[in-house]
């Protein structure tokens, strides 16, 4: 009797699009030469995804920088960094094997994404035959972009 599983959240990156990521961080190829190495990821998963039997597909996050991370940058090493965010934030998950993930810093304001989930959403549609499925980063996660000393001029602290 099988067990009924879905996938939620990232699947392991292709070896080549690992190497797209790090080739845009070293400004050795353009932003939208790595959108088509993610493409590409994307569209294998979501067709392996499918083979399987899977209910829900998700591109298993191949064009997110990370899933808390994907609206403001488009690499973990910061590469593309939306405005009025610096990237020495803090750390939201150290993990035991000594890697870890640290969010931007707000600056200043405006605060505006630059990328939005219902973008993979619509691309992921597009090659999808099941229904598609995405993580959303929430509200609460971005507050860890504020500042842990100090204040942001014009984005006050309270909710007052």
């Amino acid at each position: 009797m099988p067990i009924p599983t879905e996938l939620v959240g990232s699947l392991p990156r292709p070896m080549k699009l690992q190497e797209a990521y790090a080739d845009y961080d070293e400004g050795k190829i353009t932003f939208e030469q790595l959108q088509e190495e993610q493409d590409k990821a994307a569209r294998d998963s979501i067709e392996r995804l499918e083979q399987t039997g899977e209910t829900y597909v998700t591109d298993g996050e191949q064009r997110e920088s990370s899933f808390a991370t994907y609206p403001l940058t488009h690499t973990l090493a910061g590469t593309g960094l939306a405005d009025n965010l610096a990237g020495d934030g803090q750390y939201f998950a150290i993990f035991d094997d000594g890697h870890h993930r640290q969010l931007p810093r707000l600056t200043g304001g405006p605060f505006r994404y630059q990328t939005f989930a219902s973008e993979f959403v619509e691309k992921n549609k597009e090659i999808a035959s099941k229904a598609v499925k995405q993580a959303v980063i929430s509200p609460s996660m971005m507050m860890l972009l504020y500042p842990l000393e100090g204040e942001v001029e014009g984005y006050s602290r309270s909710s007052s």
